[in-house]
This record gives structure tokens, sequence and C-alpha cells, in this order.
């Protein structure tokens, strides 16, 4: 989509109502650096004040995203996706054990 001379793209995926933070912790799930995290808080500011929430919420929040994209890769019948099955569900254990661990809460 065109606006003033710039195009915005548009990703329908995670499209859906929630709550506002669930944006960011979407966002955040596909940053790799804090400097990038930062960048988006940033820009995000310029245009309204953060919603309030805790680590905790935010923590959840990317959780919950995991899951989802989990699901979708079982339920996938792109090759290229199944064959990220082992890793990515390996790597989603250890980081549901670390988040559900009694030293987190």
């Amino acid at each position: 989509m065109w606006h003033k001379n710039e195009i915005a793209i548009f990703d329908f995926d995670d499209c859906g109502f929630g709550l506002t933070v669930q944006d960011l912790a979407v966002a955040f799930y596909y940053l790799d650096t804090q400097e990038q995290r930062d960048a988006l808080i940033s820009g995000y500011e310029q245009i309204k004040p953060l919603p309030v929430f805790s680590e905790l919420d935010l923590e959840t929040l990317l959780m919950q995203r995991r899951l989802v994209l989990l699901n979708y890769l079982f339920e996938t019948t792109n090759p290229e996706h199944k064959k990220m099955i082992p890793k990515y569900l390996e790597e989603s254990k250890r980081r549901f054990d670390n988040f559900l661990s009694d030293e987190k809460n």
C-alpha cells in the first residue's frame, strides 16, 4: 500500500483481537538484539505511549507466540517447515522448562 510516496506492507498473519502488548510481543519474537528491541520501543512511543505490562506479561506472550508457531509446524504440509520440528520442539521445551521453573516465579 502506498501512503505519501512511501510503501507500507501489511502482513495479516498475526491479525486478530487481543491486548496491545501482544503486538509488541509478536514483534519482539522476531528481533535478535536489544538494540532492535529498543528501536521498536522508541518508534512505538513516537506514535503512542507503551501499554502497561510487566516483564512476566511479555515473557508469557512470547511463549504463547512460540506455541502458535509450533502448532503451525505440526499442521503444515510444507516439507521445509516440517524439517524444522525437531529443533524447534527441543528449543521450545527448553524455553518452557525455564519459563515454568520455580526460579522465575
